[in-house]
């Protein structure tokens, strides 16, 4: 699956089962959820959310926020959020059952006097790696 989406308000869920399957989800919006759920083997998930926002807009406790979940071997996640204004929080969660999965979660709160906080929870099982970069 492959999701763009620019504007206000964005949410983009995606959920695959099977191996293989491959999943990207762009957002540039003034409010962005994405989550993806992916069952079965050699699975990718990337996710780049860019909020240039001043407020919250969809009711998330968080303006950038994913959410991902992975089951099988093999798999590969990726997160990258980048938040402009001044006060949100970033949250990703990546969460990885089975094993051999690898998990990269990149955060960036470039904002002006920024006061949010960056949250990155990663949960792993088998021989996986995780990777997780934050700057503020």
């Amino acid at each position: 699956s492959d999701i763009d989406q620019n504007g206000n308000n964005n949410a983009a869920t995606a959920t695959q089962t099977g191996a293989g399957n491959s999943s990207t989800i762009d957002q540039d919006s003034l409010g962005a959820g994405a989550f993806v759920t992916q069952t079965g083997n050699n699975n990718t998930s990337s996710i780049k959310q860019v909020d240039a926002s001043t407020q919250g807009t969809i009711g998330l406790p968080s303006d950038p926020e994913s959410t991902v979940k992975q089951s099988g071997n093999n798999n590969s996640s990726t997160v990258d959020q980048n938040a402009v204004a001044p006060g949100f929080n970033l949250i990703a969660d990546a969460t990885q059952t089975v094993g051999d999965n690898t998990s990269t979660i990149n955060q960036d709160a470039l904002g002006p006097q920024w006061t949010g906080t960056l949250v990155a929870n990663v949960v792993q099982s088998g021989s996986s790696a995780s990777t997780i970069n934050q700057t503020a």
